[in-house]
């Protein structure tokens, strides 16, 4: 064997080592979009939008509706006794999802994905946890 060719072996074999140590190659588990049932509240399932009627001009506006809570939404309210309640809003959009976090200050997003729901139930379930560390008491809302 030429010496070219075992050096070649020996730098292959080497960024093999490197890519198993950092995780590469490795691909996450598929998630089967159904993964978000494991919620301690169910979402419900999304609703179909309405078609458009044919007769509009393709150049008209689209109306968008202002965004409140839809079907596919759930919230939990985190309420202490001294504090105005705090809200986690996981809203399913398509396979993915968007958790927001709403305060007597403002609303924030603070997780999202767009193929499997379960980081932003993860995400929730930490913010509960670190909420009710706080002396709050969380439960889900009716919308």
């Amino acid at each position: 064997m030429s010496w070219k060719l075992a050096l070649l072996i020996v730098v292959a074999m080497i960024w093999m080592i490197v890519a198993s140590l950092r995780g590469g190659g490795e691909k996450p588990p598929v998630s089967t979009g159904d993964d978000y049932l494991e919620s301690s509240t169910p979402l419900p399932a999304p609703v179909a939008a309405a078609p458009r009627p044919k007769s509009a001009p393709s150049s008209a506006p689209v109306a968008t509706p202002a965004r409140t809570a839809s079907p596919a939404m759930d919230r939990v309210a985190c309420r202490k006794a001294s504090e105005p309640p705090r809200y986690l809003d996981l809203e399913k959009i398509g396979r993915g999802c968007r958790l927001s976090y709403r305060r007597s200050d403002g609303t924030e997003e603070i997780g999202s994905a767009k193929t499997s729901a379960r980081p932003c139930i993860d995400v929730r379930a930490r913010m509960i946890r670190k909420l009710e560390g706080l002396g709050f008491s969380c439960k889900p809302s009716n919308l």
